[in-house]
C-alpha cells in the first residue's frame, strides 16, 4: 500500500530561464496563498501541510526548505497580509502622543487610531486580502498556542501602546471592569470585520435591505457606540436583582 508521502505531488515546475532566486520565490508565493486560502476555509487547524502541498502543487520537503512548519507559514502569512494593519496602528497612535503630549488624546481619536486600521482592510478586493480577512476573523477566537503567538507577535506591541492610553482615559473604571469593556470593544470590532450576515438576515425578516460592503465605514457608528459604553459609570458592585 502506498504510504502519504507516495500520494504527494511533485515540485511545481518552474518555467525554464528564471534565476534560481525568482524560481525559489514563485515558489514560496504560491505555497503562501494555498496556505491562505485554505485556512480562510477552514481555519488553522482545519488544514494539513499535505492539504497546502497538495493545493500548491509541491511537496512537503519544497514547503519545509521555504517554511518549516504550519506556524511559521501562518506567521508568513500575517507578516503578508496582516502586519500593515499593525504598522498603520503604531503609525496613528504615535502621531496622537506627539499631538497630545500630557498624555491624554480624546477617546474617539483613540478608538479611531486602532479600529479603522483593521475596518480598512475590507475596503480590500483582491482575493488575497479578502481571504486574509476570512481568515483573521475565524483565527480571533481560536485558542491555539500557535495561533496566539501569531497573532501576539504581529498585533501586540500596537495593542499594548493602545490599551495603556485608553487605560489612562478610563479612570473611572476598576480593573476588572476596564478589562471587561475592553473584551466588548473587541467583540465588536471582530464581527464587525466578519460580515457574518447574521443581522443583514434579521433586517431582511423585518423588511429592511442593508447597504453591502460598508464595513470599512462602520467606524463612523462603531467609534461612538463603543466610547459611549467606555465612558460609562461603573456598574454597581452588587447590582439590584429585578424582583
Amino acid at each position: 500500500m502506498a504510504n502519504a508521502e507516495d500520494s504527494m505531488p511533485p515540485a511545481a515546475a518552474q518555467p525554464e530561464g528564471l534565476p534560481r532566486q525568482q524560481r525559489g520565490a514563485s515558489t514560496s508565493e504560491g505555497i503562501l496563498r494555498a496556505a491562505l486560502r485554505l485556512m480562510a476555509e477552514n481555519g488553522y487547524n482545519g488544514v494539513s501541510l499535505r492539504k497546502i502541498c497538495i493545493e500548491a502543487g509541491v511537496n512537503l520537503a519544497l514547503l519545509n526548505y521555504h517554511f518549516g512548519t504550519k506556524a511559521q507559514l501562518l506567521l508568513a502569512i500575517f507578516q503578508r497580509w496582516g502586519a500593515g494593519v499593525a504598522h498603520e496602528r503604531m503609525r496613528l497612535l504615535t502621531r496622537l502622543e506627539a499631538q497630545h503630549p500630557g498624555g491624554h488624546p480624546p477617546m474617539e481619536e483613540l478608538l479611531h487610531a486602532f479600529l479603522v486600521p483593521a475596518l480598512s482592510l475590507s475596503r480590500a478586493d483582491l482575493d488575497d486580502e479578502l481571504h486574509f480577512l476570512r481568515l483573521s476573523g475565524r483565527l480571533a477566537t481560536d485558542p491555539t498556542p500557535e495561533v496566539r503567538m501569531v497573532i501576539a507577535q504581529i498585533h501586540d506591541e500596537a495593542a499594548l501602546k493602545f490599551v495603556r492610553s485608553l487605560r489612562n482615559a478610563c479612570s473611572h473604571l476598576s480593573s476588572e471592569e476596564f478589562f471587561m469593556r475592553l473584551i466588548f470593544l473587541y467583540g465588536a470590532m471582530v464581527y464587525t470585520r466578519a460580515e457574518a450576515g447574521r443581522v443583514d438576515s434579521l433586517a431582511q425578516k423585518m423588511g429592511v435591505e442593508l447597504p453591502r460592503a460598508l464595513v470599512h465605514d462602520a467606524g463612523k457608528f462603531l467609534i461612538p457606540f463603543i466610547a459611549a459604553g467606555l465612558r460609562a459609570p461603573p456598574c454597581a458592585t452588587n447590582p439590584t436583582s429585578p424582583s
